[in-house]
């Protein structure tokens, strides 16, 4: 259950879950709930909407904030194991809120016996999960 600095916020591998064909890689990103991670672009987006009415400014301000988290995820995922497993992507996804954001990507194929040890990537992040 390791943690990583992310970006503005955090990274944390929830689970490695082993099916016949794949595995999947659980994840989680959060962003420190007390402080706003992106206030110098929040600066220079509401100098920008000043003209606009208030309702269209908290329109663009919301969609603003909806896409500076969704930036803020890991993008690409890459899966290896200590015994040399060549793993591809299969699909993925995500969901989440104004703090937290879970996702999951597949690969295959999926852990072999004798792996005990695999290590995920998240763009510049590396974890290690012990296999049990």
């Amino acid at each position: 259950d390791e943690e990583k600095t992310f970006g503005a916020g955090v990274l944390r591998i929830l689970a490695l879950v082993q099916y016949a064909d794949g595995v999947e890689v659980d994840w989680l990103f959060s962003l420190p709930p007390d402080t706003d991670s992106f206030a110098a672009e929040w600066d220079a987006v509401t100098r920008e909407l000043d003209a606009l009415p208030p309702d269209e400014q908290l329109r663009r301000l919301q969609d603003r904030g909806r896409h500076l988290r969704w930036a803020a995820t890991p993008n690409d995922f890459g899966l290896s194991d200590d015994v040399g497993t060549v793993y591809e992507q299969q699909g993925g996804g995500a969901h989440g809120g104004f703090v937290t954001i879970r996702g999951q990507q597949g690969f295959a194929p999926t852990l072999p016996a004798e792996a005990t040890r695999v290590y995920v990537v998240a763009d510049a992040a590396r974890f290690t999960v012990a296999v049990t």
